[in-house]
């Protein structure tokens, strides 16, 4: 049985490009608090989405 991405290439593109872009937001926002922690992971979690395709 051969294992198939949930979700297309552009789509793949896109939650890698919107989770790198959401892991650097607090850096260049200057976001402060638990903020700064949650929106890199949220971003890390798209990233990984996007690179694994589910």
């Amino acid at each position: 049985m051969k294992i198939v991405p949930n979700i297309g290439t552009p789509m793949r593109i896109g939650y890698v490009v919107a989770g790198a872009a959401i892991i650097a937001l607090p850096f260049v926002a200057g976001m402060e608090g638990w903020v700064r922690v949650a929106v890199p992971v949220l971003g890390a979690l798209a990233l990984v989405e996007g690179l694994a395709g589910w």
